[in-house]
């Protein structure tokens, strides 16, 4: 992740379930340029591993989405990507974007105009790695891999595999651009979300606000924020967690937990533990009384 610029790092996963799918959005000047924060954090793994749950979602069946006959109905791009001043409209974005992200290759609108598939192929995996920074490109049947990437990310409009081979013809270039331009797009909105914000609100500061909640959204987001931190730690390795001790320490203050009375409490349990462990023992050794031992003499005849 070192090739990507500090102001395009890649975030730690957020670890959500499938979400809502990300609307299509048409190409625009984007004057503001946020920075995207860390997209993903995930095991190291094979490009050849099936894919996690993509965080855009699949696209939904709807009403009106089959035809007359009860096929499949092929949703029209509604963008004009036959229009060239507009795919050059594209291609700007796009160069303007690379090179925002730390694209390490030498980009240009006239390299690309029309890019060999293997120039194409560094594009999307560059890109994709935003998302997914363990991802890398299988060497073989990408023309299979791309196009159900995009689908898996929610493009609502198919790439074919035969695209794949012929990325820089006329007649195909400018439909790859517009799934190119859609993945930018969706990099920008969730580079720009703030899961805090979503899940808890507008408050600011939580951490040094002394006023709790009735409903425990304060509660409940230090928890969180507490868990995901020792997840993390425990996905790279690390089994030490006395980083998180000062987190671990707010944490308790906020949920009201007394320290002294926990370690008694703590106390008590170990040492009936022991009591039951002692008592357990002395009833495994002790001698088998006389009576006992006439019933287990004369028990089995009782039944006979």
């Amino acid at each position: 992740m070192s090739r990507l610029s500090n102001a395009y790092r890649p975030l730690q996963p957020q670890r959500i379930s499938e979400a809502n799918r990300l609307g299509l959005i048409t190409p625009q000047s984007v004057k503001d340029r946020h920075a995207i924060g860390r997209l993903a954090n995930t095991r190291p793994g094979s490009g050849n591993c099936e894919r996690r749950i993509s965080f855009f979602g699949r696209r939904s069946s709807t009403i009106g989405s089959h035809g007359a006959f009860g096929g499949p109905e092929k949703i029209k791009d509604p963008r004009p990507l036959h229009d060239k001043s507009f795919v050059q409209q594209c291609l700007r974005q796009l160069c303007e974007f690379l090179g925002e992200i730390g694209y390490p290759q030498p980009v240009s609108m006239k390299s690309l105009q029309s890019p060999s598939t293997k120039d194409f192929l560094r594009i999307f995996s560059f890109m994709n790695s935003t998302i997914d920074p363990s991802y890398q490109l299988p060497d073989s049947k990408f023309e299979e891999e791309i196009p159900r990437i995009f689908k898996d990310l929610g493009y609502p409009f198919p790439l074919s595999k035969s695209s794949m081979y012929t990325v820089g013809a006329p007649h195909t270039w400018p439909q790859i651009v517009g799934a190119l331009i859609w993945l930018m797009d969706q990099i920008k909105l969730l580079s720009v979300a703030d899961p805090d914000k979503i899940l808890f609100g507008d408050e600011k500061d939580w951490d040094q606000i002394e006023r709790v909640t009735e409903d425990g959204v304060h509660h409940n987001r230090l928890f969180i924020n507490y868990t995901e931190k020792c997840y993390i730690n425990f996905m790279m390795g690390i089994d030490n967690y006395d980083d998180n001790l000062d987190h671990l320490s707010l944490l308790k203050q906020r949920f009201g937990v007394d320290e002294a009375q926990f370690e008694a409490v703590s106390a008590e349990n170990r040492s009936l533990a022991q009591e039951l462990e002692r008592l357990e023992i002395e009833k495994e050794n002790e001698p088998v009384s006389g009576i006992q031992l006439l019933i287990s003499f004369h028990l089995p005849y009782v039944f006979q």
